[in-house]
């Protein structure tokens, strides 16, 4: 699962935006922004806009998806 997960996310930069986090969990803008903001991964902002580190999103994800299949 983690490395299918890895191999996924190659292509996005190594820096996410809500977008790429849209694109990834395959939802709409309103549902990534909360999520961005509800602390369950580290979000870094520049400027206005929020970030995340890929690994630290993947993390997330998996042990997301580890947690819900239990």
């Amino acid at each position: 699962m983690e490395e299918e997960m890895l191999k996924a996310l190659e292509s996005y930069p190594p820096l996410l935006d809500v977008t790429h986090i849209q694109e990834i969990l395959m939802v709409g803008q309103a549902v990534a922004y909360n999520e961005s903001n509800s602390g369950n991964f580290p979000v870094m902002k520049v400027g206005r806009q929020l970030r995340v580190a890929k690994p630290l999103f993947a993390k997330y994800i998996i042990e997301s998806s580890t947690y819900s299949s239990v």
